[in-house]
């Protein structure tokens, strides 16, 4: 531990509701419209909205959210340069604390929004009494503060920060369940003796992604891992010589 000697036994954590907590509310919207163009063809389109507030989330209210210090794109670092394990980035959580006889005081919160956009296209045919085909195309978009799926959440279940972990606000961005574009292709043919031949194929795009610093690093000094956004500079230049192995940052 910092200072040298025996390790101090760690402080409890204690968990609190903020006293204006409420439940969260959703706002759904949607307009669709089906068109039957011929008597073998139909399409059709959704638009569906919906907005969400009172999201929970936790902020530590027993952290010094007084800056030590600042580093690179102006983060702030609650922890003191004492506290900080060089070699790892780890923070000595004892030295972090607004009181030191506590450890986290996580206070649950309500004031998380979430929205979400979509429309959908779709259109099925039929090409005889045998067989058919449907096919439909989904475009979403999902933002929200802290995109919570269990458990409190800290460590790894903490919302992204670019720094101070109480802003929350500064970690809206792309939900991290968000998948942007869905294709769905299916077709049934009937066979002879009452058989059924069905298939279905389903394709998504990737899960938004997040750098972060990982192992012990804490680079916000706030006592919280796994969660502290990676620095990416706005004016590098990335390099590839074509006849070289090794790509440069300039």
């Amino acid at each position: 531990c910092v200072g040298g000697g025996a390790a101090a036994a760690a402080a409890s954590t204690i968990n609190v509701f903020a006293h204006d907590f409420k439940n969260p509310r959703s706002l759904k919207m949607n307009f669709g419209v089906d068109h039957a163009v011929n008597p073998n063809l139909r399409i059709g389109f959704d638009l569906a909205y919906s907005f969400t507030e009172n999201n929970y989330y936790s902020i530590d209210r027993n952290l010094n959210t007084t800056p030590q210090f600042f580093t690179e794109g102006g983060r702030p670092v609650f922890a003191p340069p004492a506290a900080i394990t060089t070699t790892s980035g780890s923070v000595n959580r004892a030295f972090i604390r607004a009181d030191a006889a506590f450890g986290p005081v996580l206070t649950i919160m309500s004031d998380g929004q979430a929205r979400n956009m979509a429309f959908v296209v779709n259109a099925s045919q039929r090409f005889s009494r045998r067989m058919s085909f449907q096919a439909s195309y989904t475009y979403s978009n999902t933002v929200d503060d802290a995109s919570i799926s269990c458990c409190t959440n800290t460590g790894i279940f903490a919302p992204y920060t670019d720094g101070n972990p109480a802003n929350l606000r500064n970690a809206r961005s792309v939900a991290d369940f968000d998948r942007p574009h869905t294709i769905i292709l299916s077709g049934i043919v009937q066979l002879p003796w009452a058989i059924q031949l069905s298939g279905i194929y389903r394709g998504y795009s990737g899960l938004p992604f997040t750098p972060v610093y990982g192992g012990a690093a804490d680079a916000n000094g706030d006592g919280t891992t796994f969660n502290d956004r990676a620095f990416v500079g706005t004016n590098l230049l990335y390099n590839v010589d074509l006849n070289s192995d090794i790509d440069t940052l300039t």
